[in-house]
């Protein structure tokens, strides 16, 4: 140790707490004189700082204020120029009612800028300048008052039911009517008439007084008629009288409404003047506080630089004291911890000394001769924990990798419902575009000969687009968007119906065999359960059909546990099952198998390994949305060489209650009738197919192609319609919502609503809201016709 860091004395046996104590005490003196002084500044500097935030609060409130007022008064001009031309109701919800909101926008700013100015001195400094702010702060207020009243005043003047220009209207048709053919009394008339209508447009007070002239002439002349009756002279009179009265009211409102604009101008100027002098006073205030501000800064700085180096000087000296008695040592100390750190435990500190440091050395070496055993017992513990660890490997591994599986059965369920998403919009458009070619082929051939061999081109276009309607339900089908009509199904006969079919269509090549071990329920659409088994059958009996094998089908019951639901992860192709008890049918084959690499693609639309002409690729699809639309599931398993099996699940029903479908009947001939019918359909062609059909079958059409025309037709005339027909996919509108709001103007009115897709609506939704029939496009014209003649009988 350096004998120079020995210090003797008073001072060199003190404990290091005391040392740091009285040079942490000088440094903390010097930093509370720096704060203190700090503090007054910016306390002083936040007092100007605040006051110029006030003085510019009160200038943009002040222009805020002003600026709603000129809008209000704008707003308030605009009225009295255009309510003649659009109307008192429109002139109120254009220009009135605005010019209030401004008024009252203008109000709340004035009562602000009141509180605030009364926290300054800018009101002290208008109070000098003899200005007032009283005068100018309740200006807003007066002119809403004023402004209102004159609003009262013209509706008192042109409202069109009580006003007293339509009443004075009234007179003046009661009395040309009466006076028509009077011949001298009719001109007199039409003099008075000319001249009020000139007071209408000028609105000059001796116009008026001439029109009163007139009509004093044209009461003496009645009196003095031959050609009139005592009663028609009195109540022709009166109803001069009236009309003066009238007029005089019409003079009367006239002339406090240019009052009321004389009191508009004498506060505009008033309050201008006050506005300018609040604006003056403010900035005013603001140049005072920024000097404040500057002055305040420069003695800040000059004595926060004194403080500060006489502070610099006294920390010198004390790092210097503190460097000789303690950081040396501690560099000392140090050096031994590093030892320590690189494992070196022979390492000794100085431990004579009595202070702090001397004590940490004692226990650097005590902690020197603990770690040595600690050591010892380390290694032993590491020895457990690798042995822990690879067993907890192996847990996350296994994991791992059920995870996987539940994310490819996700990745594989999301890819399904975008691709459903997409059928469905497809399937929206083609409806209406196979709406279009049925709808113009039944016109054409309604217009054709029988005899005529266009018809029989025709009958292939039908024949053509009722099998594009066909592949459009498919599309539906596996896009899991239209589920059809459910019953409670037995299976079994579905079946055993499908395996005879089979028998007599497959190659005798193929053994067919049937495992039906179970005879439940399920809730789905029977034609969908034959196409689900008719496909899987088909593509098995395809798959054998160059080598021969077996094909199998079998029903079984199964229940499906909670912990067997990672077992129907990809490829299985789908949407997340629940458990529950399930009618699982089985379709194998003994063919070739599926590879590996096509697995994730088997039910994806139109992906298909077969030639040209055996497939389309959607047999799969379809069957994939039939089941998930079900609530089932499709399983897979298949080994090449070995052959395919398809496990398709049913969620199986104990008490299944029948679903109630709408069926329209059909016919060979297509009934008519007398009635009404408004039609509504954003496809123009479509709305003029169905309105020349209806046409033909003797019922008057109304048509249009745009939602509110429709609603604004039947608002206005709900009466003349007794039946509509109505898309639902429309702008804005849609068919469900025009349907409501027909059916709150005019309830029990029938209401048919047809559409190409819609995934928010269904025939049960649309029976909730009062709708008689759910049509889905392309519509045929026999079905239109029963259907809309059903509806209107019931």
């Amino acid at each position: 140790m350096d004998k120079s860091d020995n210090v003797p004395g008073y001072w060199g046996n003190r404990s290091i707490t005391v040392k740091f104590s009285v040079g942490i005490g000088l440094l903390v003196f010097l930093m509370m004189i720096i704060a203190a002084t700090g503090y007054l500044s910016l306390a002083y500097v936040q007092n100007a700082h605040e006051a110029i935030g006030t003085s510019t609060t009160i200038q943009r409130l002040v222009f805020e204020m002003d600026r709603e007022m000129e809008k209000a008064r704008q707003l308030h001009s605009e009225f009295f120029r255009q309510y003649p031309k659009i109307g008192l109701k429109k002139a109120h919800e254009f220009y009135a009612q605005p010019a209030i909101g401004k008024t009252a926008r203008a109000v709340t700013i004035s009562r602000t800028l009141k509180r605030i100015i009364s926290r300054t001195r800018v009101s002290d400094a208008l109070g000098k300048s003899n200005v007032d702010l009283t005068l100018y702060l309740s200006s807003a207020k007066r002119f809403a008052d004023t402004s209102i009243e004159s609003f009262e005043l013209v509706t008192r003047l042109a409202s069109p039911s009580t006003g007293r220009e339509a009443a004075l209207e009234e007179v003046r048709l009661w009395l040309k009517k009466k006076l028509l053919g009077h011949g001298e009394l009719f001109f007199t008339f039409h003099d008075m008439e000319y001249l009020i209508d000139s007071y209408r447009i000028t609105r000059e007070r001796h116009v008026m007084q001439s029109a009163f002239n007139v009509a004093f002439r044209l009461g003496k002349t009645v009196h003095g008629s031959q050609a009139l009756g005592l009663t028609d002279k009195e109540r022709i009179v009166f109803h001069l009288n009236l009309l003066k009265k009238i007029a005089e009211e019409i003079l009367d409102i006239d002339g406090a409404i240019a009052a009321k604009f004389r009191d508009f101008a004498l506060q505009r100027q008033s309050a201008d003047a006050v506005s300018d002098d609040l604006i003056r006073l403010a900035k005013k205030e603001v140049e005072i506080s920024d000097q404040k501000i500057r002055t305040t800064h420069r003695l800040a700085v000059i004595f926060l630089a004194l403080v500060t180096l006489a502070g610099f000087l006294g920390a010198l000296s004390i790092a210097m004291i503190l460097n000789r008695n303690i950081t040396r040592r501690i560099v000392r100390l140090t050096n031994v911890a590093q030892k320590l750190k690189q494992g070196s435990l022979d390492v000794v500190a100085e431990e004579g000394v009595q202070d702090e440091l001397g004590r940490l050395g004692r226990t650097f070496n005590f902690m020197a001769a603990r770690m040595r055993a600690l050591i010892e017992n380390l290694e032993r513990e590491v020895r457990d924990r690798t042995r822990k660890l690879r067993r907890t490997n192996e847990s996350l591994k296994l994991e791992i990798r059920d995870r996987k599986q539940v994310e490819e059965q996700l990745h594989q369920s999301r890819k399904m419902e975008a691709i459903g998403t997409l059928a469905g919009g497809i399937a929206h458009d083609f409806n209406n575009i196979l709406s279009a070619i049925m709808g113009y082929a039944e016109l054409a051939q309604l217009d054709l000969p029988e005899t005529s061999k266009s018809n029989t081109y025709i009958d292939q276009v039908l024949n053509a687009s009722n099998r594009a309607k066909e592949l459009v339900g498919h599309i539906l089908s596996f896009s899991r968007k239209n589920a059809g009509d459910r019953v409670p199904v037995q299976i079994n006969s579905i079946v055993k119906e499908i395996m005879e079919l089979l028998r007599a269509t497959i190659p005798a090549t193929i053994d067919i065999q049937e495992h039906i071990d179970s005879g439940g329920i399920i809730l789905a659409n029977p034609t969908q359960v034959h196409q689900v088994i008719m496909n899987l059958s088909t593509n098995a009996a395809q798959a054998m059909e160059d080598t021969g094998g077996v094909l199998s089908v079998g029903i079984t019951t199964e229940t499906v546990l909670k912990d067997q639901l990672a077992e129907f992860g990809a490829p299985s192709a789908n949407t997340l099952l629940k458990s529950g008890e399930y009618m699982k049918l089985t379709v194998k084959d003994t063919g070739p198998g599926i590879e590996p690499g096509i697995m994730d693609k088997i039910f994806d639309p139109y992906f298909t390994t077969k030639e040209t002409g055996k497939g389309s690729g959607v047999g799969l699809a379809v069957v994939h949305g039939i089941a998930t639309a079900s609530g089932g599931a499709v399983r897979v398993e298949s080994r090449l060489g070995r052959g395919t099996s398809f496990h398709v699940y049913f969620p199986r029903v104990h008490h299944g209650k029948e679903l109630a479908g709408q069926v329209v009947p059909g016919g060979t001939t297509a009934p008519g009738g007398g009635e009404h019918i408004l039609i509504v359909d954003d496809e123009k062609s479509l709305v003029e197919i169905n309105k020349e059909r209806l046409k033909k079958l003797g019922y008057r059409v109304s048509a249009t192609t745009q939602s509110l025309e429709a609603l604004e037709m039947f608002s206005s005339r709900p009466g003349d319609f007794d039946l509509v027909i109505t898309d639902q996919t429309m702008p804005v509108i849609t068919g469900d919502q025009l349907a409501r709001r027909m059916l709150a103007v005019k309830p029990g009115i029938p209401i048919v609503l047809c559409t190409g897709y819609s995934a928010s609506i269904s025939k049960a939704k649309a029976k909730q809201l009062g709708i008689r029939a759910f049509i889905m496009k392309p519509v045929q014209g026999q079905v239109l016709a029963a259907t809309v003649r059903r509806v209107l009988d019931e």
